[in-house]
């Protein structure tokens, strides 16, 4: 399906019906913190509801929040066909907090190691949330994001990680 489809679709169907058709959706409303919206408008008007502070931390504004959620519906649809094995996933930056582009790409091959190293608040959990969306429950850990969470609780625990990093990283310097 087009992507014109699918805007066509978000604009006039519920949320509810829209994660019937598409489970994997419900992850990406959950990865911006948009999952306790109301399921029973469409996304354009539960968009109206939601505190644009919200939305600003992502970088998102409400008509970018639905045209990311067409391509994201787009990309894993059940129509997309995918061929042969994987031999490379590549990360593209977005925007950054401020809405400016990031100039980053990164691309990784099965096995390779990837460390992930910034100082707080560059994004590193983000991006760790974003990969983890993807995750059914069918990686070697069955690992998958908890979409119960509330952002307090997140914020709480990724303080804590990075104050118990910045501890160990000032023990070899």
């Amino acid at each position: 399906m087009e992507l014109d489809a699918f805007f066509t679709e978000v604009s006039a169907t519920k949320i509810s019906e829209l994660l019937k058709r598409y489970p994997l959706a419900s992850d990406y409303l959950a990865n911006i913190r948009l999952g306790k919206i109301n399921h029973e408008l469409t996304l354009p008007e539960a968009l109206l509801d939601v505190d644009e502070d919200i939305l600003e931390e992502f970088g998102l504004t409400r008509d970018s929040v639905v045209l990311h959620f067409c391509s994201f519906l787009s990309a894993f649809s059940p129509d997309t066909e995918l061929n042969g094995d994987i031999t490379s996933i590549t990360i593209l930056g977005g925007q950054d907090k401020s809405g400016r582009p990031e100039q980053v790409e990164i691309t990784v091959v099965p096995g390779e190691i990837v460390g992930v190293v910034g100082p707080t608040g560059s994004g590193k959990s983000r991006l760790l949330e974003d990969i983890e969306c993807l995750a059914q429950r069918d990686t070697p850990t069955d690992r998958q994001t908890d979409r119960q969470t509330d952002r307090q609780t997140d914020r709480q625990t990724d303080r804590q990680t990075d104050r118990q990093t910045d501890r160990q990283t000032d023990r070899f310097f």
